[in-house]
């Protein structure tokens, strides 16, 4: 559940609040099934105005969790994806990873891209919380799995489609890479190719260049 504080669910500067996650929901769970890594959720709101220089001011963190209740607890206390505002992201890191381009473990990495259009409000909500519960079982390949970075759900203005983007860390073993996109692939069950983009291309589109260099199909 999400709540605003102010007009249409923004504050005083033009942006909604983080969801608010009960306390005693997650302090209270003993730490039983214990995950390989820690995870931050974040969240991106529809503030007014967003651009590449004001996107950092946007994220707020919600939580950190370390085990498998405390991510329950995440997934629903929050509301599902499709019935995000536009222009809003749902952004899940391992702890220490900030779910940005400049990060150094984002640096020399990229992300795959899965695309969904307005009007596949089902699959979306089904590919997050697949995805989400895929990536921090730690169900992909050991090496797969420490070469991830996070998961982005992005819901987009206007006719622009959503997607869910899953980063790595690096791009150099292409081999790798494919193998990352294969699985993920493969769990959601997906008939179709999905793409693989690196993020210093993505970087350097967002500051102008308008050319994107294809890196990798699956």
């Amino acid at each position: 559940m999400m709540e605003g504080n102010g007009k249409d669910g923004v504050d005083a500067n033009g942006e909604a609040p983080a969801p608010n996650l009960p306390e005693s929901g997650l302090t209270s769970l003993a730490s039983q099934s214990p995950l390989q890594f820690k995870w931050t959720f974040w969240y991106d709101g529809p503030a007014k105005v967003k651009n590449t220089q004001t996107w950092g001011q946007n994220v707020r963190v919600v939580t950190t969790f370390d085990t498998l209740e405390k991510m329950w607890c995440v997934v629903n206390n929050v509301i599902m994806p499709s019935q995000l505002e536009p222009n809003s992201s749902f952004l899940l890191f391992k702890e220490g990873i900030k779910p940005e381009w400049e990060d150094p473990k984002n640096a020399d990495g990229g992300r795959w891209i899965l695309n969904l259009t307005k009007s596949e409000h089902k699959k979306l909500d089904d590919y997050y919380i697949r995805s989400v519960l895929f990536i921090v079982g730690d169900n992909f390949s050991p090496d797969c799995s420490d070469d991830l970075s996070g998961l982005v759900l992005k819901v987009r203005h206007g006719r622009k489609d959503n997607f869910l983007a899953l980063w790595t860390q690096t791009s150099s073993d292409v081999d790798l890479v494919k193998r990352i996109g294969r699985e993920w692939k493969a769990h959601l069950n997906l008939s179709f190719f999905i793409d693989f983009e690196l993020n210093k291309e993505s970087m350097a589109q967002a500051h102008g260049k308008k050319d994107k260099q294809q890196y990798a199909t699956v």
